[in-house]
């Protein structure tokens, strides 16, 4: 009943010409959202096929190549505004993953722990810039 509802709320959101604009910048910045983990995805397959290269089909390495290709392409393509605000939302979410961490009385590994900084470090500038005018969201 729930998603029932948000679902008519947001079609109902695309009659109004200003919340259609922020119903097109929300799904743009959730599909942006998608690329990265995509692209790292693909890197693996790559990685994958060509470490069993002698033993598969060369096939799965032409395909892991193209898509990263196509990911890259379409992370070019989406354009640079949306994937700054897609390293705002990956800040929050490695706060989020610091907490499940602590909840589950778990530490974080040393690499975690250089991707957090690195979001974080990231989400400050970009934050600062934005408030001092010289990116706008």
């Amino acid at each position: 009943l729930l998603t029932q509802a948000f679902t008519q709320l947001f079609l109902l959101s695309i009659l109004s010409p200003r919340l259609n604009e922020t119903y097109l910048a929300a799904i743009t910045i959730a599909t942006t959202l998608v690329l990265i983990p995509y692209l790292l995805s693909s890197l693996y397959a790559v990685k994958t096929a060509y470490a069993l290269r002698k033993s598969e089909s060369p096939h799965h390495l032409v395909v892991a190549l193209l898509g990263t290709l196509y990911s890259i392409y379409v992370i070019y393509a989406v354009g640079i505004r949306y994937l700054i605000l897609s390293v705002l939302f990956y800040g929050v979410g490695s706060l989020l993953y610091l907490k499940a961490k602590r909840e589950q009385q778990k530490q974080p590994k040393h690499w975690e722990w250089a991707v957090i900084i690195l979001l974080l470090s990231a989400s400050a500038v970009i934050i600062t810039l934005m408030v001092s005018g010289r990116i706008t969201p």
